[in-house]
């Protein structure tokens, strides 16, 4: 059984007599063997056994500069380290109750890891913790359980947030994905404070004009597919989508931004919240930008 080394308590201190780049070696040899095995980790002292095992992984080299946990993640930092993204999906339980304690005592882990390494946890454990949610949505009435999809929400959130400062267009898509679960979950108030994240991180930490195109695409196209909101509260979201549109740096993808969040006001299946007025004003706006690019 290759989880057999966790019930050694002593390891992990037998470890650290070990060189920081043997203590990586033989630790990412037992990371490798538990995804490629198909290892089950269905226990908080399961978890939290492997990750104390895993922690040389988490931080930094310690002959390393201070500045060097700055930097950003090279090519060797990330091949070093997507093993680590995979164990994450070996935790498992039938319980969702259960699973969301497993997954907690993972994050505490990750919390205390080096910034950029955490990030190879943090955001497979969003992954799972959405999955979660969805799955909490279908169980039986929330009453019965001890992790509802608000609480696991508020939980992911948390999470995103420790993504952000060193991946700020990452945490903006998790931020959408957390938002398209919220909807799914009808967790309106969610939904609605995980898009006006997103928002946030669009405007304050995203310079580069061709993350912005990319970003104002993948907020059009999440906000068109959600149903939780009111009529009003979509106006709202739909109308800060299409400024952001109308402020891109080239005018061409200023043109097709907004032409493409016309759609925004005439959802498919919802004539409550169709708006003709508000998708003539984006067809309009769009031709004459275009018109623009014509004569420059």
């Amino acid at each position: 059984d290759v989880l057999m080394p966790l019930d050694l308590s002593a390891w992990p201190r037998l470890c650290a007599h070990l060189k920081h780049d043997d203590q990586t070696q033989v630790v990412s040899m037992l990371v490798e063997k538990v995804s490629s095995q198909n290892c089950v980790v269905d226990s908080v002292a399961k978890a939290d056994s492997l990750l104390t095992f895993v922690a040389p992984l988490l931080r930094e080299p310690p002959d390393q500069p201070a500045e060097s946990a700055e930097e950003p993640i090279d090519e060797d930092l990330a091949a070093e380290l997507v093993p680590l993204s995979k164990i994450v999906h070996a935790l498992q339980h039938e319980s969702t109750d259960e699973l969301g304690r497993i997954l907690n005592a993972v994050y505490k882990h990750a919390a205390a890891a080096a910034p950029r390494r955490a990030l190879f946890l943090l955001v497979p454990l969003v992954s799972r913790c959405l999955l979660l949610a969805r799955r909490i949505a279908v169980a039986a009435p929330e009453a019965e359980l001890e992790v509802s999809c608000h609480k696991l929400l508020s939980f992911v959130g948390r999470m995103v947030e420790l993504v952000k400062p060193h991946a700020p267009a990452l945490a903006l898509r998790l931020y959408l994905q957390c938002a398209q679960t919220a909807d799914a979950c009808d967790e309106e108030a969610d939904a609605y404070e995980f898009l006006t994240q997103a928002f946030v991180v669009y405007e304050e930490d995203l310079p580069d004009s061709r993350a912005q195109l990319s970003a104002t695409t993948l907020m059009t196209a999440t906000l068109s597919s959600m149903r939780v909101f009111s009529a009003e509260q979509f106006d709202t979201l739909a109308t800060s989508a299409t400024k952001n549109c109308a402020k891109l740096l080239k005018k061409p993808d200023q043109s097709r931004a907004v032409c493409l969040a016309s759609k925004l006001f005439w959802p498919t299946g919802d004539e409550a919240k169709r708006n003709p007025k508000r998708v003539l004003e984006c067809l309009q706006r769009a031709l004459k930008i275009a018109d623009a690019c014509k004569v420059s």
